[in-house]
């Protein structure tokens, strides 16, 4: 279990994944402090902020490794009717 001490109360979740989608934040093993089996770590306001901040900077890399290249679906089909247009004015 992954335990967060922040100033508005106490945050859980089994596992950093689930932690990590359910508060929107990107919080990793090594920032936290092992009790036991247990994960815990203690976050102020700006410490929040950080790991969101954290979590949009990431979440915008991996969307930039995804998006698709239209320009040269775009050029082919520029070709094929400039092509079309020359073979049918001779």
């Amino acid at each position: 279990m992954i335990y967060q001490i922040t100033d508005a109360g106490v945050r859980t979740g089994k596992n950093f994944k689930d932690f990590n989608n359910k508060y929107h934040i990107l919080l990793e093993e090594s920032e936290c402090t092992p009790c036991g089996g247990d994960f815990v770590v203690y976050c102020n306001n700006q410490d929040l902020d950080f790991l969101q901040d954290k979590a949009r900077v990431s979440n915008i890399m991996f969307g930039n490794f995804f998006r698709k290249d239209n320009s040269a679906k775009i050029f082919s089909i520029v070709n094929i009717i400039l092509t079309a247009l020359i073979l049918f004015t001779k």
